[in-house]
């Protein structure tokens, strides 16, 4: 299953929060779940953590 990220005309992503009054958003997703196994680049006001599991990547 591909996963897309939706942005805005400037690349900033659109962030669905899970509660408006505590706006955090939470995602489990693998990179090889997007097209060409890579998160189109975007951009947003937020901090955003990820782990990988493997400890096999570029940057």
């Amino acid at each position: 299953m591909e996963i897309f990220i939706d942005v805005n005309e400037n690349r900033s992503e659109k962030v669905s929060y899970d509660n408006a009054e505590y706006p955090i958003h939470m995602r489990h997703s693998c990179l090889n779940s997007y097209p060409g196994y890579a998160a189109p680049p975007h951009w947003h006001d937020d901090i955003e953590f990820y782990r990988n599991s493997k400890r096999q990547h570029d940057v």
